[in-house]
């Protein structure tokens, strides 16, 4: 006895330990997208739930009202209304339950392992009529059945969906009067990490990512607008190049005009927290400095005539198949027009530019770079257009 106490003291301990790093591990790494649905409307037919708001509905939930009369017998007989809410997982998503019932508390766990998953239609409540004679009258009386219908007015689905080979799990809270015969969608969220756990009504901390609308490498002049990922209701924003705050930059997007590596924090001004995004690198890369330099080390590519004046031949010898990009600057590094960006065959190649710009334009007389790009290799000629 005398050394099973505080052997046993310290297994606990460190069980605890070890249960508590656990949790701290799921949430760290939890990037919740939270939705408000507002204003909150009541639902009296079908709402089609979009929880990760990739533009394909995900669930159906449905209110359907039926009218019927029903039998007393010498009393004779009555009418009243019955009221189904249902759920149907669309596609291969799924409604978790535990213990048998889809109406979650809040802060429930929601993974792989904490609730019993179903990607059947689920009936979440029903209002079902049946007679009741009383002092000689007949009356509908009503019986509640179901999750939500013996008084589980706000509670929270919880659900699974998978895109593609990923699975993400979410929450949506519900309002329902089963009785009366409505419900509300309040909001709903989903842990944008595949795999990793939720908790009912949980919306801490914000998903924190960045995308970009085209290209993050371009030309001096360019730019590149970045978004943030999540752009959710009660959600502020500051945009950062290095490690400074940018002064101003403080709505869900920036256009980024310089090379430097930029991220956004993303706060939830409700529930004061933040997340930080990853860094997403800017490259101003084409503007040539020393264009001669790089003409006498070029040995593939050729031009004729050079200088021009109203086309000429550009050629050059691939020894192998490979992506091929040919694009044309000018002295400012001011992207002219793309040549070719696709995968050639290996062998010989020969093209004509006739000196348009991109939107079809004649370009003035003057000095342009024509640079090649492939997987291993950036070769740049001066070219000379003379009318």
């Amino acid at each position: 006895m005398k050394t099973f106490l505080p052997n046993s003291i310290l297994i606990l301990a460190l069980s605890a330990i070890f249960l508590l790093s656990e949790s701290f591990g799921q949430f760290a790494k939890a990037q919740i997208v939270y939705s408000n649905v507002n204003p909150d409307s009541i639902i009296t037919g079908t709402y089609n739930l979009d929880l990760n708001n990739d533009g394909i509905n995900d669930f159906t939930i449905t209110w359907t009202s039926s009218t019927k009369t029903v039998s007393c017998g010498t009393c004779g007989s009555a009418t009243g209304t019955t009221h189904i809410l249902s759920i149907q997982p669309l596609s291969n998503n799924q409604v978790g339950s535990n213990v048998g019932s889809s109406a979650l508390d809040l802060g429930t766990l929601i993974d792989s392992k904490s609730l019993s998953w179903s990607s059947q239609k689920d009936t979440m409540g029903q209002y079902s009529v049946t007679a009741l004679c009383s002092f000689g009258k007949c009356f509908a009386a009503g019986i509640l059945t179901g999750d939500w219908g013996s008084g589980n007015t706000d509670k929270y689905l919880g659900l699974k969906v998978k895109v593609n080979s990923s699975t993400y799990y979410g929450w949506a809270s519900l309002r329902v009067d089963i009785v009366a015969g409505y419900f509300f969608i309040m909001d709903y969220a989903y842990n944008a990490v595949p795999k990793q756990s939720i908790l009912t009504g949980q919306t801490c901390p914000p998903q924190a990512a960045i995308t970009a609308n085209g290209s993050t490498t371009f030309c001096k002049g360019g730019s590149v607008v970045l978004s943030s990922a999540n752009t959710g209701t009660g959600l502020s924003y500051q945009w950062q190049k290095g490690k400074k705050n940018i002064s101003g930059a403080t709505t869900s997007s920036y256009t980024a005009h310089k090379a430097g590596s930029y991220k956004v924090i993303v706060s939830d001004d409700f529930n004061l927290c933040s997340a930080t995004s990853s860094k997403i690198k800017v490259t101003v890369d084409c503007r040539l400095t020393d264009p001669v330099e790089t003409v006498a080390q070029s040995k593939s590519l050729k031009i004729y005539p050079n200088p021009f004046s109203n086309s000429t031949t550009i050629s050059f010898t691939l020894a192998q198949s490979e992506n091929v990009s040919l694009k044309i600057y000018d002295v400012t590094g001011r992207l002219v027009t793309t040549l070719v960006n696709e995968i050639m065959d290996e062998g010989a190649h020969q093209l004509q530019w006739n000196a348009i710009d991109v939107n079809g334009n004649t370009v003035s007389d003057g000095i342009y770079f024509l640079k090649m790009q492939t997987a291993d290799q950036s070769e740049t000629i001066q070219l000379s257009v003379m009318k």
